[in-house]
Formats: structure tokens, sequence, C-alpha cells
């Protein structure tokens, strides 16, 4: 018998987030979130099925995590909706099928979860279990992007410069990179700032893309730090100091940014300054192959016709997801 025993279910899922954050509770967090999701609450299902996918405070298990998101998705949860959906497109818990997981997130982009028409638009962009339809990707990020999801806004502007071509609307993607920036999301920080840096489409303007990138660098984005870094060690946008760029281009170096490793090379070799790589006793200092300046980004602002996958996503924090 569960020592919460006749908690008020919805009681136990509140208490369960409040102690959630403190580390000496978190034990006890759980078990309040697993009492109230054997109660049958939709909200705790599907945190419980995150607690137990995420393996952070709990044992990971995949697929006791899939039952229960299944269980919350039965009764109508699009958050739930989506984890099935990402169960099936990740194969976690279940043979990998992307038919069946477009199916899952389709219902729950239906029902406006953000997240979930994110994930839609990015199997139409790639082709992952669907036909690649632009098109069809773009309508969906423009969704999530009118629910004010980040990443949607970066990924409508991608596709906004992508299938317009010599045409393209570039101050339009301009606003959804800088709202994604005011959201605190660090890939609208790069993506504004590379354009303000290439002036493509838009007046260059080095200043501006300097400060971009300083608000990506400080947000954690490795294609930040390096853009800053360069533009220290060249003086464009800043005043030249070889000793900042170093300290950006070691930074963005240490994140596994090849490029920006290339070129921190370079810069040191030629004075044979030592940096600092992360790495004890071991230096490094090999020819430079000039970098392209926009391989970090999703698509290349110089030559709108590529396009690059998304980076690795980065872990959520356990309830994040389920507040779009």
């Amino acid at each position: 018998m569960s020592p919460h025993e006749g908690m008020d279910p919805v009681l136990a899922y509140k208490r369960s987030l409040e102690l959630m954050n403190d580390p000496d509770k978190q034990g006890e967090a759980v078990e309040l979130m697993k009492y109230s999701a054997e109660s049958g609450h939709p909200d705790a299902e599907t945190e419980y099925g995150v607690i137990l996918s995420e393996g952070y405070i709990a044992e990971r298990d995949y697929v006791e995590a899939l039952e229960w998101f299944k269980k919350a998705a039965d009764k109508g949860m699009d958050s739930a909706m989506h984890e099935v959906g990402m169960a099936y497109f990740d194969g976690k818990g279940v043979e990998q099928d992307r038919n069946e997981a477009y199916s899952w997130l389709l219902m729950a982009a239906e029902l406006g979860y953000s997240q979930a028409q994110m994930q839609i638009g990015r199997m139409h962009e790639y082709g992952y279990g669907v036909n690649k339809d632009p098109n069809e990707a773009l309508r969906w990020y423009a969704q999530a992007s009118d629910r004010g999801l980040p990443e949607a806004r970066v990924a409508k502007a991608d596709m906004i410069l992508i299938s317009g071509g010599a045409n393209a609307d570039f101050h339009k993607a301009m606003k959804l990179y800088r709202q994604a920036s005011d959201a605190g999301y660090p890939d609208g920080d790069y993506k504004l700032g590379l354009l303000y840096y290439r002036g493509k489409g838009i007046p260059q303007n080095f200043m501006a893309a300097a400060r971009s990138f300083r608000n990506g660098a400080e947000r954690g984005h490795d294609g930040c730090d390096y853009m800053l870094g360069k533009m220290y060690a060249e003086g464009k946008g800043v005043e030249k100091d070889k000793s900042t760029a170093i300290k950006y281009l070691s930074t963005a170096s240490r994140k596994g940014n090849s490029e920006a490793k290339e070129y921190l090379i370079d810069l040191t070799s030629k004075d044979n300054v030592m940096w600092d790589d992360g790495k004890e006793e071991e230096e490094e200092f090999v020819q430079l192959n000039t970098p392209d300046l926009l391989s970090r980004s999703r698509i290349s602002i110089s030559s709108i016709s590529d396009m690059n996958p998304d980076s690795p996503k980065k872990k959520r924090g356990f309830f994040s997801r389920f507040r779009k």
C-alpha cells in the first residue's frame, strides 16, 4: 500500500512538482508522482513517464514510460501523444516505426501542441517516414511559430530563406530570428548574427553581428563562440584583441567546434602562442583549412539552396515540454 493512500491525486501531483527541484526531496517527489499516476491523473501519468524516460532521478525504463504515455494519450493528453510519437520515432521502448510516429505526432499537432507541430515539420522537411514536402514543413513550422515556440521560429525563417532563393524575404526571416533570440533561444542569436555578418539581403553590420554572437555565446552556443572569436581576431565589429579571440575560440573548441579549433590552431601557431584545448599535455598544430563560416548554420545564408540538418537536440527539463 502506498504511504500516500487516500491523498487527493491532484494534490499529490502538485506537491510532487513543488518537491522535484529539491535534491533532498526528489525521492518523495517521484513517489507522489507515481501515486498520482496510478490513481489515473493524466498529467501525472505523462510526467511520470517522462521521469522514467529521462532516467535522471529514477531508473530509466523506456518500456514502462511508453505504457504511461499511452495511458495519458488515451485520455486526450496532447503532450502524451507527442511522447508516444517520439518513442516510435526514436525506437525507445518499442521497435522504431516512423509511420506510427507520424500518426501519433499528427494527433498532437492537430490539437495544437507546438512540439508535435515542430516535429511534424521536421519529418516533412527531411523526409522522415513521409515524402519530403517543404511547403508542408513550412506550414507546420508556421503553426508552431505562431504558438511561440522559438525553435519553430528559427525553422520557419530557415525555410523562408531556402524556398525563397534569390527572392527570399530576408527581413521577415530576420524578424523571426530576432523573436527567437528575444525568447532566449541561442540559435536565434546565431542565425541573426550570420545575417548581419554576411550582409546578404540586409545591410552588412559587423557591430550588430558581434552583439548577436555575444548574446548566443553567453547562452552557451559554440557557433557564436567561434564567430565572436573570429571577429576579435580580425577586428570586425569589435576592437582587435587576440587574447579575447583565443578565449572564445578555445571555448568553442572545447565544445567540439572543429572550425574553431582549426582557426585557433592557425591563429596561435603563427606566434607560437599556447592555448588550452581542455586536454592535458596534448598540443596539436596543423595546416589551416579555411572554415566555412556558415557551416554551423542549419542553412547557408551565402548559398540559400544549401541545407544542413539540425544540430542534435538539447535535453529539456523534466516538465518544460508540457508547458508549451
